[in-house]
């Protein structure tokens, strides 16, 4: 998810809370570099907890 997505801090805001379960990392490797994917997810605000369940 890129942060330009439309709706993507809401993905975020339901992953911090209601989705933390059901939520599942994924990039897009090997069409983008991984760590580009790894640094545009970390500049999300997940909750700390969240994003290492993540």
């Amino acid at each position: 998810m890129c942060s330009g997505f439309a709706g993507a801090q809401d993905w975020v805001n339901a992953a911090n809370h209601y989705l933390s379960d059901r939520m599942l990392y994924a990039s897009s490797y090997p069409v983008r570099p991984l760590k580009q994917s790894v640094d545009e997810f970390g500049r999300f605000s997940y909750e700390n907890r969240e994003y290492w369940r993540i």
